[in-house]
């Protein structure tokens, strides 16, 4: 092996030891949806690896519960007196998998109704296999139009653009519903539209970036202007980067980082010669960057719009964090819980100053 990879790899083996040693845990991060009954449905939303929040939505009784408890150390919670039901429920998580397994119980049913409620597929991933800035967890405030009154709002979209509205119509008191968003061809804003627990139709519209999402609606309530903040921004390492010379031989950039409790999609981003917009001198005009995971290569690139699959040129514009140069470099890509290194050289053996950056990219 060269020297540089037996260096980057006792740096990488060090740092993923500490870290193990002070969170070995699959994430149990996400959503997990499934009908209870013909007139029950229930999404359950887990962040922290810990914390668990959970919406029922009841037709019956045209009301959303919401309710927030702790997941224990074998994965089981228990939830009481939700708008009348309870739940109990176990979670366990294998790398990428997760599953929910439980029951709902209410006094009016002559025995509990089990359930299991699979993850959905998050990590940025739309229901066409890209990264969409719409997929998400977002809570904010909504105003009635006419009287200004505000209320709590959560809106959750899934994987397969499938919306869950979660309204406070009172402190403590939730209507809302179950429908989808379409996204417009930017696919930064779109329509929204779903059906109340009262079985009324609702809709509107709605714009979004990485962090919020902002628009209109009109429900059993009435007329609502709201802007709600992505859940997973506020509690997210969004981005580190190094900058540094590439030479040739040991003398390349490299930047070693290590992700835990899960998958993630990230984004390694290199720019050379985009570094000249903020007047960086001497850029290498020519990087090509290697990811690693221990000594085996997961994936390269060299100029961000030459991938091997056509469609991730789209899927990284999507991000916003395209590189401005068609020179510099971009690899997107899913990674499990592991030590990775990016090995940035010159393609032609050039050298030259680079900058080398890893980020998160929308999670839950």
């Amino acid at each position: 092996m060269n020297s540089w990879k037996h260096a980057a790899g006792a740096l990488l083996a060090f740092t993923a030891a500490a870290l193990s040693n002070a969170s070995a845990q699959v994430s149990l991060r996400g959503i997990y949806t499934t009908p209870i009954n013909t007139s029950v449905t229930a999404v359950i939303a887990v962040h922290d690896n810990n914390s668990l929040d959970a919406f029922l939505f009841d037709t019956g009784q045209q009301q959303v519960g919401k309710a927030t408890t702790t997941i224990d150390a074998s994965g089981n919670f228990t939830i009481t007196g939700e708008i009348g039901y309870g739940v109990t429920g176990n979670l366990s998580a294998t790398g990428a998998s997760a599953t929910i397994t439980g029951s709902v119980s209410s006094p009016s049913w002559s025995a509990p109704v089990g359930f299991t409620a699979p993850r959905s597929v998050w990590f940025g991933a739309n229901n066409s296999g890209g990264v969409s800035i719409i997929n998400g967890r977002f809570s904010g405030r909504a105003s009635n139009e006419a009287s200004s009154a505000t209320g709590n709002l959560t809106l959750i979209v899934d994987a397969n653009n499938n919306l869950y509205v979660i309204h406070a119509t009172s402190p403590g008191t939730y209507t809302g519903g179950i429908g989808t968003v379409t996204p417009d061809s930017t696919d930064a804003g779109g329509t929204l539209q779903f059906t109340t627990v009262k079985g009324t139709a609702a809709s509107g519209s709605f714009t979004t970036n990485a962090f919020t999402m902002a628009g209109t609606f009109t429900d059993d309530a009435g007329s609502f202007s709201f802007t709600a903040f992505r859940d997973a921004a506020a509690n997210r390492l969004g981005n580190v980067s190094t900058r540094g010379f590439v030479g040739t031989g040991q003398n390349v950039l490299i930047g070693g980082f290590v992700v835990e409790g899960g998958p993630k999609l990230v984004l390694v981003r290199v720019m050379g010669p985009g570094l000249a917009n903020y007047g960086v001198t001497s850029p290498v005009p020519d990087p090509t960057v290697t990811l690693y995971r221990g000594q085996t290569a997961q994936a390269s690139n060299t100029g961000w719009q030459n991938q091997s699959d056509p469609s991730l040129v789209t899927q990284i514009e999507a991000t916003k964090l395209a590189p401005p140069s068609a020179g510099d470099d971009a690899i997107l890509i899913q990674l499990e819980a592991g030590s990775y290194t990016a090995v940035v050289e010159g393609a032609s053996g050039d050298t030259g100053t680079a900058l080398v950056e890893v980020y998160e990219v929308l999670l839950d």
